[in-house]
């Protein structure tokens, strides 16, 4: 059994195994671009540190088809390289592990759109910018377009608009959903466990 096969530790059954497929090759888009630089205006606006706005660049920093969300994935220190922080971290290095083994290793990490629906929000008592983390989520997954939303988020969102990925999955419930985007375009929307609770 390869690397590719193991998550977190833990095997893959071969029936799962044969479940994954290789995409289709992809090119960034103008949106991929855009959204780094929102991200960069909405770190400057509530007068970010930098190495946090970096850090959350670097996570958005991948194709539109797929996204995953996280929920305020902890960061020990943001004043370090962004691939010792996936290493260093079982959330991060599950996602990675995850996207390669979905896709035989022909994506990662690091060419995947990963989210934090709290971005620049570490401090999970604080809730003052809850509303404006949520509006910038809305207005990047408006802005991706993409086809597969894999939501590792589970508390209702303060924004309207991410109002529609409320699936009520306390219970981190495995579900399915198709999300109207916008009038033109659909997501296939999958709530999933948190792969914290496998650390």
């Amino acid at each position: 059994m390869s690397n590719s096969d193991i998550i977190l530790g833990i095997p893959i059954p071969r029936c799962a195994q044969a479940l994954s497929i290789t995409p289709p090759a992809r090119q960034p888009t103008k949106a991929d671009h855009l959204v780094i630089d929102q991200i960069a205006a909405y770190g400057k606006t509530h007068d970010k540190p930098k190495a946090e706005v970096q850090y959350e660049c670097h996570l958005a920093d991948g194709l539109s088809d797929i996204v995953v969300i996280l929920q305020r994935p902890y960061v020990k220190n943001y004043d370090t390289r962004f691939e010792d922080i996936v290493r260093n971290s079982n959330t991060r290095r599950g996602v990675d592990e995850l996207i390669r083994f979905c896709t035989k290793g022909a994506r990662s990490i690091y060419t995947t759109t990963v989210l934090n629906a709290f971005a620049m929000e570490p401090d999970k008592d604080n809730h003052n910018l809850d509303a404006a983390c949520h509006q910038l989520l809305a207005q990047i997954l408006q802005l991706k377009k993409p086809k597969v939303i894999l939501q590792c988020h589970r508390d209702g969102y303060k924004d309207e608009w991410m109002s529609r990925f409320d699936f009520g999955a306390s219970d981190y419930r495995f579900n399915i959903f198709e999300i109207p985007l916008d009038e033109h375009h659909t997501a296939l929307a999958i709530q999933s466990l948190s792969i914290k609770c496998c650390e």
